[in-house]
């Protein structure tokens, strides 16, 4: 869908150069920490350069929607959901995040290091490239990456990333059916009797369930050769 709103560019670039002087990373979790963790951790804050653009922009999205709550609501729900499904998964298994179809990081530190900590000139360059593609959202202009996103969350290991589809496959259709209501009690209780049986953490499924809250149109696709979706249609116009 288009909209003609558009992050105000410059003042993000001064919002975002005041905020780096301020802080060693331009991130704003894990400042500092000696030990970068996984690749999946890397480019998790990569991402949060999406959602500081996005934070610093809720204002004016708003006041642009001032009329339509419900157009708001709704674009910022898309925009989330992008951004969310940023880091993604090639057949082969290799993590990645591609901003605005040009600066493509893999979650090696010293790429991270290079890009996002040390060069300012890059630093400027990987922000821009962050607005513009946002912009190209906002306009309805995007080219989307078919592979598969990476949904767990930094604090779980790749040697335990979850396969999405398997598991979902394992959740029963009329659960799925209630996500369509945005009813998820029933939908956490059999996710968390999956994901214990890999030994996830409380924590760890906590931050799972949070994810797949904000990706459920990316479970209803999951099932579209079975007729998920439709049914789920059905079943709303006859609540």
């Amino acid at each position: 869908m288009k909209y003609t709103f558009r992050i105000n560019k410059d003042r993000i670039i001064e919002k975002f150069k005041e905020f780096s002087r301020e802080k060693s990373d331009v991130n704003t979790q894990n400042i500092g920490q000696e030990s970068p963790g996984t690749a999946f951790f890397i480019l998790s804050k990569i991402r949060d350069l999406y959602k500081f653009v996005i934070e610093n922009s809720l204002l004016e999205l708003r006041r642009f929607f001032i009329d339509d709550d419900e157009k708001f609501s709704q674009i910022k729900n898309e925009v989330e959901n992008h951004i969310n499904n940023k880091i993604k998964s090639t057949s082969e298994g290799k993590l990645y995040l591609k901003i605005n179809n040009s600066l493509k990081f893999n979650g090696d530190y010293e790429q991270y290091l290079e890009w996002i900590l040390k060069n300012k000139d890059k630093q400027d360059l990987v922000i821009r490239n962050v607005i513009n593609e946002l912009n190209s959202f906002f306009a309805g202009d995007i080219v989307k990456d078919k592979n598969k996103s990476i949904l767990y969350d930094e604090k779980i290991s790749e040697e335990k990333s979850i396969d999405v589809d398997s598991i979902l496959r394992n959740i029963k259709e009329e659960t799925l059916l209630e996500l369509a209501k945005g009813t998820f009690e029933n939908f956490d209780k059999e996710m968390t009797e999956q994901l214990n049986k890999i030994n996830y953490s409380p924590e760890q499924i906590k931050d799972v369930l949070e994810n797949m809250h904000t990706n459920t149109p990316e479970i209803f696709n999951i099932y579209k050769e079975i007729g998920i979706e439709e049914e789920s249609k059905t079943s709303e116009k006859l609540s």
